[in-house]
């Protein structure tokens, strides 16, 4: 009796890429032309990013791509499917700095007095407050 497990199909899907991939979900750029794109990236590896792009036609040889980090890539298109293209940067990048967040900067505080005890006139305007004379 044999009792071995047949072949499946599935079992020979076996990815063949030899840097790995940071699945994400982050959004990003694509900046081509006059145009800037706003994109969601899929994920990401030291030397390319796959990334929802919607419904374009047809996307240019090259575009720079906005990374979460606020970085600017160069790359090259590879692939195109419906609403997802897979680019190839022309130059490697350092993963761990292009996944962090930019800083986000401090709101601004409590408006402060000046020193006659008055607030500037910005201040006032943003407070609903008609701007002293």
């Amino acid at each position: 009796m044999d009792h071995s497990i047949p072949a499946s199909p599935q079992l020979h899907l076996v990815e063949k890429r030899r840097i790995q991939r940071k699945r994400l979900i982050r959004s990003g750029q694509l900046i081509y032309a006059d145009m800037v794109l706003d994109v969601v990236l899929l994920d990401l590896s030291v030397i390319g990013v796959r990334a929802f792009i919607g419904h374009i036609d047809v996307l240019p040889a090259e575009v720079a791509i906005v990374l979460p980090d606020g970085s600017i890539e160069s790359a090259v298109t590879r692939w195109q499917s419906n609403d997802q293209a897979g680019f190839e940067f022309l130059h490697p990048i350092d993963l761990r700095v292009a996944l962090t967040m930019p800083a986000v900067p401090e709101p601004p505080g409590p408006a402060q007095p000046r020193e006659d005890g008055r607030l500037p006139p910005q201040a006032r305007i943003a407070a609903g407050l008609p701007p002293s004379r």
